[in-house]
C-alpha cells in the first residue's frame, strides 16, 4: 500500500529536474562547440604555395591602394600579346600621341597589343605590363584571375578582370638600338597603330570587361619554363607583395575550393565561423601578402604570405581551444 504513493512521488521530483538535466546538457554541448569549432588564424606560409589548376580563377579582395597591382616582364626571346574585350586610351596616352602627330580614336573599343611579325626580327627583350588602378583612392574591389591551359607546352596564358572600378594597364618595350627590333601593334577598333617600344602606352580597362595575357616562352632549353607574374611593390622581400583582405581560389573537377580571410596571428575565430564556412570573410579581418604567380602550361602556382582563417577542402584550419591546451597547458 506504501509503493504506489513513493513510486508517484519519485516521478513527480524527476518531473520537476529535468529542466536542469536539459539545461546542463545544452551547456556541455555548447562547451564542447566553443572548445573545438573556433580555429586560430594560420600562418599562409606554413601552407605553402597553392596550386592553380587551368580553369580555376584566383579571386583577391580588399585590395590595398597606391601600389602597382599585378606587373609582369618576359624574358629575352619570350613574346607578350595582350587582348582587351574593351579598353580606350589613357588621356595623357593620347595627348602624346596627337603631338607626335599620331591620330588615335577616343572610347572604348576591343584592343590588342600584339608583336609585329617582319622578316629579320630580332628577340622580344622585356616587353613589359604593369595593372594600376585608375584612381589609386578607389581600388577595383576584388580582382580576378582564370588561369587558362596554353595551346602549347611553352605558351601560358591568363585571364584578368577587376570588380567596382577600372585598371590602368601600362604597356612598353626597351629600345635596343637595333632597326630589326620588334615593334608591337597597337589595335583600338579599326584603328592600328605601330609604335616604337620605347613610348609607353596607357589603357584604361572597364570594370568587368575581361583582358587576357599570352605569354610565349623562349624556344632555347631551360630547366623550367614559366612566366613570373608580381603583385605589389617589393614581390621578391620579406613583407612584400600585394596587401589584401580575403584570397579565394574556386574548386574545379579534380581540385579542392580554398579560401583564405585575412587575420592578425594568433587571432581567434568565434562569430565569424559560420561565415567562414559559408565562404564570406569578415570585412576589414586583416591583410594577406599575396607576392607572386608562377605560370606554366598546365597550371600556376601562387605564392602568399601574411595571417588569415583557412578554409579547405570545406574545413577551417588552425588549432581549436583544446589542441592550445593541450600544446601550453
Amino acid at each position: 500500500m506504501f509503493a504506489s504513493p513513493l513510486r508517484y512521488r519519485w516521478l513527480r521530483e524527476l518531473r520537476a529536474l529535468w529542466p536542469w538535466a536539459a539545461g546542463l546538457l545544452l551547456v556541455a554541448l555548447g562547451s564542447q562547440f566553443a572548445l573545438t569549432s573556433p580555429r586560430t588564424s594560420v600562418n599562409l606560409e606554413a601552407i605553402g604555395p597553392l596550386k592553380a589548376l587551368p580553369g580555376q580563377a584566383i579571386t583577391v579582395t580588399g585590395l590595398a591602394t597606391g601600389k602597382a597591382l599585378v606587373n609582369y616582364s618576359t624574358g629575352r626571346g619570350s613574346g607578350l600579346d595582350l587582348r582587351f574585350d574593351q579598353a580606350r586610351l589613357a588621356p595623357e596616352t593620347r595627348e602624346l600621341l596627337q603631338r607626335l602627330g599620331i591620330a588615335s580614336p577616343d572610347g572604348d573599343a576591343p584592343a590588342s597589343w600584339i608583336t609585329r611579325a617582319e622578316p629579320r626580327a630580332g628577340d622580344e627583350i622585356m616587353s613589359r605590363f604593369e595593372v594600376m588602378s585608375v584612381d589609386t583612392g578607389n581600388p577595383p574591389g576584388t580582382l580576378l584571375l582564370r588561369v587558362l591551359a596554353g595551346a602549347t607546352p611553352r605558351q601560358v596564358r591568363l585571364e584578368l578582370s577587376a570588380q567596382g572600378a577600372p585598371l590602368e594597364v601600362t604597356l612598353s618595350m626597351p629600345w635596343t638600338g637595333d632597326v630589326h627590333a620588334p615593334h608591337k601593334i597597337l589595335r583600338l577598333g579599326e584603328t592600328e597603330l605601330v609604335l616604337p617600344g620605347t613610348l609607353p602606352i596607357k589603357l584604361h580597362v572597364p570594370a568587368e570587361a575581361i583582358w587576357r595575357a599570352v605569354i610565349n616562352l623562349p624556344d632555347t632549353p631551360q630547366p623550367t619554363l614559366v612566366a613570373n607574374l608580381e603583385f605589389g611593390s617589393f614581390s621578391g622581400r620579406e613583407g612584400g607583395g600585394l596587401a589584401v583582405s580575403a584570397l579565394g581560389l574556386d574548386g574545379i573537377p579534380g581540385s579542392a575550393p580554398f579560401l583564405a580571410c585575412g587575420a592578425t596571428s594568433g587571432r581567434q575565430l568565434w562569430r565569424a565561423a559560420w561565415r567562414l564556412a559559408k565562404g564570406d570573410c569578415p570585412a576589414k579581418a586583416g591583410t594577406i601578402q599575396v607576392r607572386s604567380l608562377e605560370m606554366r602550361s598546365d597550371g600556376a602556382v601562387l605564392v602568399v604570405g601574411g595571417h588569415a582563417w583557412v578554409l579547405k577542402d570545406g574545413e577551417a584550419l588552425g588549432e581549436d581551444i583544446l589542441a592550445r591546451l593541450r600544446r601550453q597547458p
